[in-house]
């Protein structure tokens, strides 16, 4: 693949102020395009905006919260207005609470729904009626799951799975169009997207790994847990792909890891 496959694209990726987003958004800069990355941690989008820059890359910062209703629209129309056309949107932006369902505040249901569901239909609203006045082929990606696929996978499982759904949907919408939707379905991978875990889920889920023995390679990567460049890398493939070909649906995990 070329090292300029995405040149002069214009990419906005949710999320992206540290982990999957982060990664994505380096992967898709240091293949050519230009990167918006969002998140509320401005510290954090400052960060991975500088790191970016300083390899050569394109990218400019959006503080926003996407658990405020209307906040993704909006986003995609400022990349709009500022760049003049959006190629590729990654919605990866996602919030996980976990604990039993009839113990739990609704609101954290809530805030699940509306960060993992309800803004990624926003922001892919967006981005696609951009794409259509642009006249222009473009991608959207949409970061799922496998806990969408796990039993029991919960209130998050349950959002991811509408993600599944929500992205089968929007495919068969966009055929007669030059948008093609990928969704990417993650197992196992180094994120923080466990920092709302309790102790004792942690503690439970560091036992499961490491039940069998691995030992890191020299960029910390398992055979059971992955790192976030994995699946950076399969955005990046999934983008650089012609128009006329739709890679609807991948899902990657750790090589020994064939249940998280």
């Amino acid at each position: 693949m070329s090292e300029q496959a995405l040149a002069g694209r214009i990419a906005l990726v949710t999320g992206a102020s540290s982990g999957l987003g982060a990664a994505i958004a380096n992967r898709l800069a240091a293949a050519g395009a230009r990167v918006y990355l969002l998140g509320r941690n401005e510290e954090g989008l400052a960060a991975s905006a500088h790191g970016i820059r300083a390899a050569g890359g394109a990218a400019d910062i959006l503080v926003s919260d996407l658990g405020q209703a209307g906040a993704a629209g909006v986003a995609v129309e400022q990349v709009v207005q500022d760049a003049g056309k959006i190629d590729i949107l990654v919605n990866n932006a996602a919030i996980f609470h976990t604990g039993p369902i009839a113990e739990q505040a609704p609101q954290m249901w809530r805030e699940m729904f509306q960060v993992n569901v309800l803004a990624l239909i926003e922001a892919s609203q967006g981005a696609i009626a951009a794409m259509r006045q642009q006249k222009t082929p473009g991608h959207i990606v949409n970061i799922s799951s496998l806990s969408s696929r796990l039993d029991p996978g919960g209130v998050y499982g349950a959002s991811k799975a509408a993600v599944d759904k929500v992205s089968e949907q929007l495919r068969d919408e966009l055929e007669g169009d030059d948008i093609r939707v990928v969704n990417i379905l993650p197992g196992a991978f180094a994120t923080n997207l466990g920092r709302n875990m309790t102790e004792e889920q942690r503690q439970g889920l560091m036992d499961l790994l490491s039940r069998v023995p691995a030992a890191p390679d020299a960029q910390g990567r398992t055979p059971l847990v992955g790192l976030p460049d994995d699946i950076a890398r399969a955005v990046e493939f999934a983008v650089s792909q012609p128009i006329n070909i739709n890679i609807a649906e991948m899902v990657v995990r750790p090589a020994m890891n064939t249940n998280v």
